[in-house]
């Protein structure tokens, strides 16, 4: 019954200062990102002419930029919408404040994943790097961003030490707050986490 607007602020608060404040050593990996996914999107898409990828690459970075200030914070009500449906499919009595509040402290791993991002780009020499996955705890740190498809490097940052870790926490707050039978608990956090992988498995299957 606590209220979730507290941890939803604080998270909030502290991705979008941690993004604002690494964005100046991150431009240029995410900038790659950006040019890739659209070149692999134009080589299968004939209607993309360099006028069209140029526009959508600076629309990209625009939205990069100042939509993480939207992102962040509907992306947790977006989460807790989910978490809400998933526990009451799996016996939960939670109600959508308490699926916020779930949603809230299951995201204080990506805080600590960002900045781990930061202290690596700090200490490391990143102008080697070409993609944001290498700095991540993700098996997509060990493919090659230039040779690997988007949707692969997609689909191996699921597999992501912060990502998993905010999934048992998922799965602990549907338990404890939720009130999801314990059996089930565990079972309700994995199918959230394969629900949250779905695009990028079809992505890796429509791309052969």
């Amino acid at each position: 019954n606590a209220n979730a607007f507290v941890p939803w602020m604080i998270v909030t608060l502290l991705l979008v200062g941690l993004f604002y404040a690494s964005r100046g050593m991150m431009e240029p990996l995410m900038d790659g990102d950006i040019t890739r996914a659209l070149d692999q999107a134009a080589k299968s898409n004939p209607q993309m002419t360099p006028e069209l990828i140029e526009k959508s690459k600076a629309m990209a970075r625009v939205t990069t930029q100042w939509g993480i200030v939207l992102f962040i914070p509907c992306g947790i009500f977006l989460l807790g919408l989910f978490t809400w449906i998933v526990g009451k499919v799996f016996g939960g009595t939670l109600t959508y404040g308490t699926a916020v509040l779930i949603a809230s402290y299951a995201w204080i791993p990506k805080v600590v994943d960002s900045l781990a991002r930061m202290v690596q780009g700090l200490t490391m020499d990143i102008s080697k790097f070409s993609s944001t996955y290498q700095l991540s705890a993700s098996a997509a740190r060990f493919l090659d961003p230039e040779t690997t498809s988007q949707a692969m490097v997609n689909l191996a940052a699921r597999a992501d030490i912060f990502v998993l870790w905010t999934t048992v926490l998922l799965a602990i707050g549907l338990v404890s707050a939720g009130k999801v039978p314990r059996e089930k608990g565990w079972i309700a956090g994995v199918t959230m986490y394969l629900l949250g992988s779905i695009t990028m498995i079809w992505g890796v299957i429509k791309g052969g």
